[in-house]
């Protein structure tokens, strides 16, 4: 549960909304048909009503949560509008959770609108034990929203998936959600990193060795790890670091379905899904001969990119206040707010270590942050402000470059662009097919058509 770093009235912020008069026939019909999960709160602050998306979200049924009382948190501490409905954390009064979401004045009441949801009890983000659903992977950015998407498909899939991230952006946080979400979820989820382990060792740990394959082996063999996935999924991270004899042989068993272990007279049946990883470029290691371009191709039949933390600047606010959160309540400290230009310089900064830079930094914050007191710029670590402060010059620098160069393009592309749009029109007297031909909307088309002073036939 959260506990208030400062004093919050609910029903203070409450007067200082705008009601909606709808019918209530018509209000509970809008809500049950939005995806986003939506909550209605009272003055009081208990549940009136969720609808069916939020009560999916949750796992409840709408008798266990009509009369919770919830607490609302702001997500910053600057009580303004000027970012539009301020995002609110809300916590119940008796179910760990993480919500994050924007509150709507509507009549008497209050509409919660879901924009991230997290249970305590379900797998940690940084990859529990237990591995987690797709909802762990934080962030509703556009590439994100489009990865989840993604991955919801072809989790069913027994295909090869590999995949593409900088160290950092939660790559076996993703092969763990594809897991889940498949027909293997029941079965093991073995994940072993190839950069970690020894290249004398690393074939003893995949594929296994019976009784006295060579000297120092254990008296009884042991079972390799592609033999312990068996019906489930084998995540291969750091799969470029893999040894070219260990490449063959693993391509041998993808095609084969079966296994060797070391010292063994007859190879063993396996039927695994691979997810491989990897942070380099595979097809450039293929060309230099490091990489069998054979495999590549056996383990790259889905692949999927995951985005670095400095090309997810709208999920930065998100993931400090998840991790936030995920920090106090394991270390039992207070939540603390965070002043906004922090949140500000957070979202400059570059983030070469991506989320588990971001994740250690807020363990830091919540350690050092004095109780009951907001995140301030003071609290940052030096090193952090004098880079991120440097990067902050380089972007303004390459930005003033790259202006003056768009400054010296913008003619050339809009008379392009209306080169293109004249000899459509020459072609084709009905605008609709025009608009067609060119790929863009016949409303966009007419804008167009006025910025340039364009008519249809002319030449």
């Amino acid at each position: 549960m959260f506990v208030m770093s400062q004093p919050y009235s609910f029903p203070a912020f409450c007067r200082s909304g705008r009601s909606a008069t709808i019918s209530i026939k018509y209000f509970i019909t809008m809500i049950e048909n939005m995806d986003q999960g939506v909550l209605v709160v009272g003055n009081d602050q208990r549940v009136k009503f969720a609808n069916q998306a939020a009560l999916k979200i949750m796992s409840v049924t709408q008798g266990q949560v009509i009369g919770k009382s919830i607490q609302f948190q702001p997500l910053t501490f600057e009580d303004n509008f000027k970012h539009g409905h301020m995002q609110h954390i809300i916590s119940f009064d008796d179910r760990k959770e993480l919500i994050i979401g924007q509150l709507h004045a509507v009549q008497d009441q209050w509409l919660f609108l879901m924009a991230f949801h997290q249970s305590h009890s379900s797998a940690d983000f940084s990859c529990g034990q237990e591995g987690p659903q797709i909802e762990a992977m934080v962030g509703e950015c556009r590439p994100m929203r489009q990865l989840k998407k993604l991955i919801s498909r072809v989790a069913p899939s027994p295909s090869s998936v590999m995949i593409a991230g900088e160290s950092g952006t939660g790559k076996e946080v993703v092969a763990r959600a594809i897991h889940k979400l498949s027909d293997r979820h029941a079965k093991p989820f073995i994940a072993i990193n190839c950069a970690a382990i020894p290249e004398q060792l690393l074939e003893s740990e995949l594929f296994g060795y019976v009784k006295g394959a060579f000297t120092g082996a254990s008296a009884n063999g042991k079972t390799g790890l592609i033999q312990a996935a068996n019906s489930g999924t084998l995540f291969l991270d750091e799969i470029g670091d893999m040894p070219l004899t260990l490449q063959a042989k693993l391509l041998r068993a993808i095609e084969s379905r079966e296994i060797q272990p070391v010292g063994a007279s007859h190879p063993v049946q396996v039927d695994i899904r691979i997810i491989s990883a990897t942070n380099q470029n595979l097809e450039q290691y293929i060309a230099e001969g490091k990489f069998r371009e054979d495999l590549y191709y056996r383990l790259n039949v889905i692949p999927l990119r995951l985005p670095p933390l400095r090309e997810r600047q709208d999920d930065i606010e998100l993931l400090i206040h998840y991790f936030l959160h995920l920090h106090t309540g394991r270390l039992n400290l207070v939540y603390p707010g965070v002043a906004q230009d922090v949140i500000d310089f957070l979202k400059r900064y570059r983030w070469p270590g991506n989320i588990r830079e971001l994740s250690n930094l807020m363990e830091y914050l919540v350690n050092v942050v004095p109780s009951g007191e907001i995140i301030d710029m003071s609290l940052l670590p030096p090193n952090l402000l004098s880079s991120g402060e440097a990067a902050s010059q380089a972007t303004s620098s390459a930005s003033a470059s790259a202006t003056l160069t768009q400054e010296e393009n913008v003619t050339a592309l809009e008379e392009m662009e209306r080169q293109m749009i004249r000899d459509a029109l020459s072609r084709y007297s009905n605008k609709k097919q025009a608009a067609d031909e060119l790929g863009i909307g016949i409303a966009t088309l007419y804008r167009k058509i006025k910025k340039y002073s364009l008519a249809a036939g002319q030449n």
